[in-house]
């Protein structure tokens, strides 16, 4: 009798354990379904700041872009979704002084146009810092605008050591004055629950007036999805070829500019060297939805990201870059070498002129 009571006693204990937690999960689950990020196809967005000067057909225009990994992958850090430890994060005064001589670097090189990628807001892993604020108030005169990709209240991962809150975007900031912004959709595969705390892909799309000469200026900044097995990013290219297009036809000029996750076709096959694993799909661009005198603009005389699954010795490789209509001419494109000290990105920069 003792025994069975023992043994009852013991079922009964596990059988509470067994439903708080999943009574947790599942309060858990409602909480992150409840706030989950789900933003329409087409969404308008706010411009702040002034511009300073005005562009017109036939003027030189310089624009960098520059995945500043929130201010937190700098040398010596790596991410567990990418195969690294990431036992270290970085704490508020190395994010600070990463996004000061970000900025510095920025006004350094006097680009008319800024495209950040992976720009926290309130987000845990930057400390809550405000980023677009900072880099805002460090580069001065230009407008500003800012679309959110990754909303997430908790991020669960990695076990034991949560990413916690996360809200980051896409930031373009430039000289001129902006008449449009508007957050547009790219695809993404994450089903429930995993689409509760992953990216949301998108395209922050710029529309700038060329003065009385009716046509516009359209400055495209996106971050492809990474962590799929290269179906996602090609359909997303696909989306982008054919926004582009479309652009181009009413007679605008387009800049896209940012992270693709991808080789453009521009680098050189096999410049680096492989670096799939199970954590991540290399792919190559293909060169058959841009026909007609587009050009992708790249400089693979220096690797534009490391893998983050090491701290030294990580696969490097080409993935950031600008894409630009028929009706531009491209005067020069070139990899900062940063040696990825305040970013696992380095920051590209490309000199366009619109053809009159």
């Amino acid at each position: 009798m003792f025994m069975n009571k023992i043994i009852k006693t013991i079922f009964t204990a596990a059988a509470v354990v067994l439903i708080a937690a999943f009574a947790g999960t599942a309060a858990g689950l409602t909480y992150l379904s409840v706030n989950e990020l789900s933003p329409a196809d087409v969404e308008p967005v706010d411009i702040g700041g002034e511009p300073t000067i005005e562009i017109l057909p036939g003027d030189k225009i310089k624009a960098m872009t520059y995945n500043i990994a929130y201010g937190g992958m700098g040398k010596g850090h790596t991410d567990p979704l990418d195969g690294g430890s990431g036992e270290e994060p970085a704490d508020i005064d190395e994010i600070a002084d990463n996004l000061t001589k970000i900025a510095k670097l920025c006004t350094d090189r006097m680009a008319h146009v800024n495209f950040f990628q992976q720009a926290d807001i309130n987000s845990k892993r930057s400390c809550m810092t405000d980023e677009p604020a900072i880099l805002s108030g460090g580069i001065y005169g230009r407008t500003n605008a800012f679309a959110v990709d990754h909303s997430c209240v908790f991020v669960p991962f990695p076990i034991g050591s949560s990413v916690g809150e996360v809200r980051s975007g896409l930031l373009t900031m430039t000289r001129f004055g902006v008449d449009s912004a508007e957050r547009r959709s790219l695809p993404n595969d994450y089903g429930w629950p995993s689409s509760t705390w992953n990216r949301k892909p998108c395209m922050l799309v710029e529309r700038i007036d060329l003065g009385d000469s009716g046509r516009q200026l359209v400055l495209i900044n996106t971050n492809f999805e990474e962590y799929d097995s290269g179906e996602v990013r090609a359909e997303s290219f696909k989306v982008l070829c054919e926004f582009m297009q479309k652009e181009y036809s009413n007679g605008s000029y387009i800049v896209a500019a940012g992270g693709f996750n991808a080789q453009l076709p521009s680098v050189q096959h096999g410049k680096y060297e492989d670096s799939a694993d199970d954590n991540f799909t290399p792919l190559e661009l293909s060169t058959e939805l841009l026909t007609g005198g587009w050009k992708y603009c790249t400089d693979s005389s220096a690797p534009t990201v490391r893998r983050l699954n090491a701290e030294s010795g990580a696969a490097e490789y080409s993935a950031d870059g600008f894409i630009t209509s028929p009706n531009t001419i491209v005067e020069h494109t070139e990899t900062i070498d940063t040696d990825f000290r305040f970013s696992n990105h380095n920051p590209v920069v490309c000199e366009v002129t619109l053809v009159n």
